[in-house]
């Protein structure tokens, strides 16, 4: 990819400009299209099925996505790490050193059904490579086999335990990165253990309406044929409104909540059906005078990172997240500046 293709990619769409034939955040690129008319000649993803059978499930994706996927990048390498108490982890360096780079804990998401760390290799062994930061990857127990509540206990004790340890043992600075429902769990462990801490949260097209409740634009426009279906959404909010209670919900966090956290940034996909609740969050936060930006990836939707190999917009995405996460802490925004930038 050359130098200035994020700077191009950011040039595709302006944040909130609707393009009349999709939604509100733009046109979904092209080649995500052909990804999405070759899932539609392989069959629907029903959920009466995956609910009937979501090893099955599981597994069909896993193969789908690693159509696409790429191989892991050859500049990192990678191993297993110390587990924590029911959580495997999986430490990813840059094989050239990096002192002082730092640590950052990454929770994939899937909504606690879909995907596992092997999945997210190429883009995690990327991250790596790009920032020289050591990642530190819960490989975890799935959903609904694993009762949903001991899973995001047994998350967060990991998370926490991870981060941690790294300071301990100096390979600070750590920060916090969480993909879809990964990143509700990066702020539970966030605000509820490490307040102290405060490390610099990256949430990538965060999942915080966590029971359903806050009907959306882009939830609208995108739930269909974006990767991310409404219908597997809803039960993933099943899931995770069970697995957290009813008492920790990020989008409703106020002042006291952000006062225990440490800057944010977000990376949200334009054509995602989640958009509209990383908005909402970016703008609690700046409401709280909380640091906060946003990054809207242009022409890409949910799960943009793991199809950059095929398709040259969520490669350009994928730049500008490694540039944003080698670039150091996440921005610091002023509370009077807008929540969202063009990206980038």
């Amino acid at each position: 990819m050359s130098a200035d293709a994020p700077a191009r990619a950011a040039e595709a769409i302006e944040p909130g400009v609707a393009d009349p034939d999709t939604g509100p955040g733009g046109t979904l690129a092209a080649g995500f299209r052909r990804i999405l008319a070759a899932r539609r000649v392989a069959g629907p993803s029903r959920i009466a099925d995956l609910r009937a059978d979501p090893a099955a499930a599981r597994a069909a994706q896993k193969r789908f996505v690693a159509l696409f996927a790429g191989a892991p990048d050859a500049r990192a390498r990678v191993a297993p790490d110390r587990p924590r108490g029911r959580i495997a982890l999986i430490r990813v360096t840059r094989r050239e050193t990096a002192p002082g780079a730092g640590t950052a804990v990454f929770v994939h998401g899937g909504g606690f059904v879909f995907h596992d760390v092997e999945t997210f290799l190429p883009l995690i062994t990327r991250l790596a490579a790009e920032t020289g930061r050591t990642i530190i990857a819960p490989d975890y127990p799935k959903a609904p086999e694993c009762d949903p509540a001991a899973l995001v206990a047994a998350l967060v004790d990991a998370v926490e335990d991870a981060a941690r340890a790294a300071a301990a043992a100096g390979r600070g600075p750590v920060r916090l990165i969480g993909d879809s429902v990964g990143a509700a769990v990066v702020l539970r462990a966030a605000r509820d253990r490490l307040d102290a801490m405060a490390p610099p949260l990256d949430l990538i097209n965060p999942m915080l309406d966590l029971d359903g409740t806050r009907p959306s634009a882009s939830h609208a426009a995108y739930g269909t044929g974006h990767l991310l279906e409404a219908g597997h959404l809803d039960w993933f909010r099943e899931l995770t409104a069970a697995g957290f209670g009813s008492g920790f919900r990020p989008l409703d966090f106020g002042p006291a909540d952000f006062a225990r956290l440490g800057p944010i940034a977000l990376w949200s996909a334009a054509c995602d059906p989640l958009a509209d609740e990383a908005g909402a969050f970016a703008e609690a936060a700046g409401a709280a005078g909380h640091p906060v930006r946003r990054v809207v990836l242009p022409a890409v939707p949910h799960d943009f990172g793991l199809f950059a190999a095929a398709v040259p917009e969520a490669e350009a995405a994928v730049g500008v997240l490694c540039a944003g996460l080698r670039d150091g802490p996440a921005a610091a925004r002023a509370p009077s500046a807008p929540a969202e930038e063009a990206t980038p």
